[in-house]
């Protein structure tokens, strides 16, 4: 496969890129980003949605030609990637122009470290946000419906935080790679913090019955670790919005006749 200009990278800014300006793009894995995260431009579709959108808009138009069912690649000499997929095929490509989203990092660039923690006792509460502003290791604790009861994931696809539903948590960090792989900053201590700042906060455990003189008896709160996820930070000035216009005409077309404009 012969492709002039091809953009590598699997992140929202790298898709929209790709979008803006026509190119074919390759990644293994699409990097979504949490389903309650909301540019300021485009309240009405999650950064989630965009990134798919973009994805599912690419293919249409023939410059995802993998959509990400690719097992690995690897850059050669001579502008050449050799791409192998899921089910035993390799594929090399010729680019003139490459355009590296996941090669430009820097050992000071912050990252993105998010702590997925199941809620395994804790008391009913409408707090969707607690924020360490002096601390970027658990800098913020955000709440949201867990997936773990139906009625938890029927007030997620409303997109609504219900007072009297069961919540889990993410924690998430802003570090460098080396604070990454530092035990100060493991999931261990991570787990640590956000138990505390949820007691600083006036959180406590489940009920667990009354005192003699009437004063509940709380259980103490308990959080279980489920994954830890690393993200490359995104860029703050990037306007993720659809309404962009594409220098591809084919991609205009499909976006106006897909959205209705």
């Amino acid at each position: 496969m012969k492709i002039k200009n091809l953009v590598l990278g699997n992140d929202l800014k790298a898709l929209q890129f790709a979008f803006k300006n026509g190119y074919h793009v390759l990644f293994k894995e699409l990097q979504k980003p949490f389903f309650m995260e909301r540019s300021d431009e485009t309240k009405e579709l999650s950064n989630k949605d965009l990134i798919e959108n973009y994805s599912f808009l690419l293919s249409l138009a023939g410059l995802n030609p993998y959509g990400g069912k690719i097992q690995d690649y690897r850059k050669e000499e001579n502008n050449k990637i050799v791409v192998s997929g899921k089910k035993p095929w390799v594929e090399t490509i010729e680019y003139e122009n490459l355009y590296d989203f996941i090669s430009q990092e820097s050992k000071e660039e912050l990252l993105r470290v998010v702590d997925w923690i199941s809620v395994r006792s804790s008391c009913l509460h409408d707090k969707t946000l607690i924020e360490d502003k002096e601390s970027n290791f658990v800098k913020e604790v955000r709440f949201y419906p867990s997936e773990r009861t139906t009625v938890s994931r029927l007030a997620k696809e409303k997109n609504k935080v219900y007072y009297d539903i069961p919540k889990d948590i993410m924690s998430i960090s802003y570090l460098t790679r080396n604070e990454v792989n530092s035990e100060e900053c493991s999931y261990i201590y991570s787990l640590i913090k956000t138990k505390q700042m949820m007691k600083d906060d006036g959180l406590k455990g489940k009920k667990c019955g009354y005192r003699d003189n009437g004063n509940e008896i709380r259980a103490s709160i308990k959080l279980e670790f489920v994954k830890r996820e690393i993200f490359e930070s995104q860029d703050d000035n990037i306007e993720h919005s659809l309404s962009l216009q594409s220098n591809n005409e084919y991609l205009n077309k499909i976006t106006q006749y897909l959205y209705g404009r």
